[in-house]
């Protein structure tokens, strides 16, 4: 990482791990305060005042070091979060918003996160966020509130692949099939790793209406082809690896072991069987900050490696070592060779 990076690296995690700085954050990006200052930036003589109403955003992301007021009270963006904008800037504000509405979840249902799960999932809002009920057609209506929770996994996807996309063994594959592969950032990661991979990706059809603009203007998309359907009940195109990646502890239990039983019946002989997933919330040391939120809200959910490993074994498949790295959480990935 060169020093330039380092600094927006900084400047993010300043601005999201602090519950202040995160409100404001996504404030400033709802009520489209950056845009405002950077047109004024652009605009010769241009003094326009913030609005009075957001006044207290523009003090806390001050104090962040994202922006700077002049002595004549104009704020300008500072120089690295005008990179940060540039760079990062969509990602940026789906991380805030979802960041925001994790905050309001642990501080309003904490009790019901540890005493009443069904009520936490059926009052939460980072539940209800994620609308999958509207994801299963392409209606404008359907796209619109499907957007928002895919941008939010696109953000976490383009800083997750780097990373984990060299702990996937996939040596040799040429068709993978992901399972719940969201716009595709993963898979462009991936292909970024073994470039003579193909992916498919099954998902709900407004996600991939999503995913095939996101990925209108990526090298990679002559790679990467989307499956609209159910993952339940569409037809699986052949593959010789298929990948469950952040997809399985959104499901129970009994559910993911039926996720596992189908793969394992579909993939051919030598087919690889993977899970990549963050660990359970127990094992972890580091969760602190405003954005550990986003995690803890979902800290029933999280299953250790070995309830994978050892459903992989009861398949009959040949089960290798996980590998693991540690980002937000630490992630594990189990892989399953069909015998």
């Amino acid at each position: 990482m060169d020093r330039e990076d380092a600094k927006l690296l900084d400047l993010e995690t300043a601005l999201l791990d602090d519950s202040t700085s995160l409100v404001a954050l996504d404030l400033a990006f709802r009520h489209g305060l950056f845009e405002q200052l950077d047109a004024a930036a652009h605009t010769t003589g241009s003094d326009d005042a913030v609005p009075l109403e957001l006044e207290f955003v523009t003090t806390v992301l001050c104090s962040a070091g994202a922006l700077h007021k002049e002595a004549s009270g104009v704020c300008r963006l500072m120089p690295t979060m005008r990179d940060l904008l540039k760079k990062r800037g969509r990602s940026l504000a789906a991380r805030a918003h979802f960041g925001v509405l994790a905050l309001r979840d642990l501080a309003n249902l904490g009790d019901a996160l540890v005493s009443n799960r069904p009520e936490f999932r059926a009052r939460a809002q980072t539940f209800s966020f994620f609308r999958y009920d509207r994801a299963g057609n392409t209606k404008a209506a359907n796209v619109q509130d499907t957007e928002p929770w895919v941008q939010y996994v696109t953000a976490l996807s383009e800083l997750e692949a780097p990373v984990l996309a060299p702990l996937l063994p996939l040596d040799g594959c040429t068709k993978l099939l992901e399972i719940g592969g969201n716009s595709g950032a993963f898979a462009c990661g991936l292909v970024d790793e073994w470039p003579d991979l193909s992916v498919s990706i099954l998902d709900l059809p407004a996600v991939c209406y999503l995913g095939e603009k996101y990925l209108s203007d990526k090298e990679h998309s002559a790679h990467i082809t989307f499956v609209p359907g159910d993952a339940e009940t569409t037809p699986w195109p052949d593959c010789d690896a298929i990948l469950f990646k952040s997809m399985l502890h959104d499901w129970s239990p009994q559910r993911a072991v039926l996720f596992l039983q189908r793969a394992a019946q579909h993939l051919p002989t030598g087919g690889r069987l993977i899970v990549c997933e963050r660990g359970p919330i127990e094992n972890e040391r580091g969760l602190k900050g405003a954005i550990s939120a986003t995690n803890l809200v979902f800290a029933p959910f999280y299953r250790s490696p070995l309830f994978y490993k050892d459903e992989m074994v009861k398949l009959g498949l040949t089960v290798e070592s996980p590998a693991s790295s540690t980002m937000d959480m630490e992630f594990h990935v189990v892989c399953g060779r069909k015998a």
